[in-house]
């Protein structure tokens, strides 16, 4: 009896050794099964954001970027480069859509937000926070912390509306430009956000052979790129075309081709200058104010319409717009500039044909406003646009009484007007809110001045300067490349 009772006891310690050997064995089963799980579906995120897939990969987990320069074209590369990686969609067309965006990376939303997709801020953003005022539109972009935070949003977004297009890894510009404006990435015209892009690939395609011709580039506010181009955007003004005295077009724009009143348009108001394809037709379109091409596009086919038109904005506030040159989007062959394009006064912007899809004239307006405001106000008489003509010829005049006769060279003329966009955007009245003891058109200080304020001896007293400073203008922009003063 004694020895069934050891014998029972011995058995029901091997059976609860066992029972607890099972456990073990299940537990470790179940931790097997879970590391294979999250292996496979690891491999699986792997495959579908390979780049030699038909489409873009699942976006999962933050973006990594590179975060120097924080803006500019460099900066476009390599947040298409990283979203690339992570979507399998071409850096091209990515680098392409930030182009449009933001110009060259260094738009004022791209700078301060390091939003280069034109990402609008909703409350319950996960991510950003909100950022500069989008102006008429109304709301506001989003601002991001880093470069990484805006990819890690952004990407999600360009491949939602990729993946819903069934678009794949040979995708054309069109075709994306299409897709996204069919997901509701942009409310422009369509023809007008492709052409754009279509400009900002060619950079792309550009850069890649050569990445030292990035421009805007930089790593704070202040644009400290060795490599940009030295062209000035000068603040001063001139017609048109080469045609046009200096004294004016005349009797060659009257009636309702001119600025202000009109009895026969819209509010009865004209919110530009009509320069005729008689007698201007067959004539290259210069650029009447310095500034940075930000927009070629489309906006309708017809007179009443902006057709196809160029914005440039300038340094100092002025932005100038030349539209109506075109009907069709064959005519953008008349368009000499690319979005991104530093122009200067006298610089091609297009080209003016005669008798060619009902092309009659260029319109040329002026503004201190944005594009939205400008447009929207098109037949308001409220202050938005002023007269083309009355602002060549002020600035002209100003010309005349202070550097015309000064004796520079060519060069050295160019660059002056380079410091001065930089020091002051052209105006002769600056002012500096954190150094007032400095003013004016070259930012000199007022000892220098000595009370004098007009035009003639503020160039008189810079030419000094730079003389007695540095020997030469030339050196002066090479000093204010490498230190942003001179």
């Amino acid at each position: 009896m004694i020895t069934n009772i050891k014998r029972l006891r011995q058995t029901k310690r091997w059976a609860g050794l066992a029972a607890f050997l099972l456990g073990i064995l299940a537990v470790l089963s179940v931790i097997y099964f879970i590391v294979i799980l999250i292996a496979a579906m690891g491999a699986a995120s792997d495959d579908e954001c390979d780049t030699n897939g038909d489409q873009g990969g699942v976006v999962e987990g933050r973006i990594s970027v590179i975060e120097s320069p924080k803006y500019g074209q460099t900066a476009m590369m390599h947040i298409a480069d990283a979203v690339h990686e992570k979507t399998g969609i071409s850096a091209r067309l990515l680098f392409a859509q930030m182009g449009q965006e933001t110009g060259n990376g260094d738009s004022s939303v791209a700078k301060h937000d390091h939003n280069f997709g034109g990402m609008t801020y909703s409350e319950g953003s996960t991510i950003g926070t909100k950022g500069e005022s989008r102006g008429s539109e109304g709301g506001n972009y989003v601002h991001y912390k880093n470069l990484s935070d805006f990819a890690t949003e952004w990407a999600v977004t360009v491949q939602n509306g990729f993946k819903k297009a069934g678009l794949g890894k040979d995708a054309t510009v069109a075709e994306y430009a299409h897709a996204m404006k069919k997901a509701g990435y942009y409310t422009a015209a369509e023809s007008e956000y492709r052409a754009g892009m279509e400009a900002q690939a060619k950079k792309y395609d550009a850069l890649k052979g050569n990445k030292s011709l990035a421009k805007g580039d930089g790593s704070s506010d202040s644009d400290n790129s060795a490599e940009e181009d030295c062209k000035p955007i000068n603040g001063k003004w001139g017609w048109p075309f080469k045609s046009i005295p200096k004294k004016g077009p005349g009797n060659t724009i009257s009636g309702e081709q001119l600025f202000g009143k009109s009895s026969s348009r819209k509010g009865n108001f004209h919110d530009g200058v009509d320069f005729g394809t008689v007698p201007y037709g067959g004539q290259d379109i210069l650029a009447i104010h310095g500034g940075t091409v930000k927009k070629i596009g489309f906006q309708g086919h017809t007179q009443n319409d902006l057709g196809m038109y160029v914005w440039v904005e300038g340094s100092d506030g002025w932005n100038v717009i030349y539209q109506e040159f075109g009907f069709d989007e064959a005519d953008l062959k008349y368009v000499k500039v690319e979005v991104g394009d530093k122009v200067s006064v006298g610089d091609k912007i297009g080209h003016l044909a005669s008798n060619a899809h009902g092309i009659t004239h260029v319109h040329i307006g002026a503004t201190k406003k944005d594009f939205a405001t400008a447009i929207a106000a098109s037949y308001v008489d409220n202050g938005t646009w002023k007269d083309p003509i009355k602002l060549i010829k002020d600035g002209l005049n100003n010309d005349a009484e202070s550097e015309e006769d000064d004796g520079l060279s060519k060069t050295e003329s160019e660059a002056r007007d380079w410091i001065v966009q930089r020091e002051s955007g052209g105006r002769w009245d600056a002012t500096n809110p954190t150094n007032p003891s400095v003013y004016g058109r070259y930012q000199l200080k007022r000892e220098y001045l000595k009370g004098d304020y007009s035009h003639k001896n503020q160039t008189r007293e810079a030419n000094k300067y730079v003389k007695d400073r540095y020997g030469s203008w030339r050196n002066a922009q090479k000093f204010w490349k490498e230190h942003n003063w001179y």
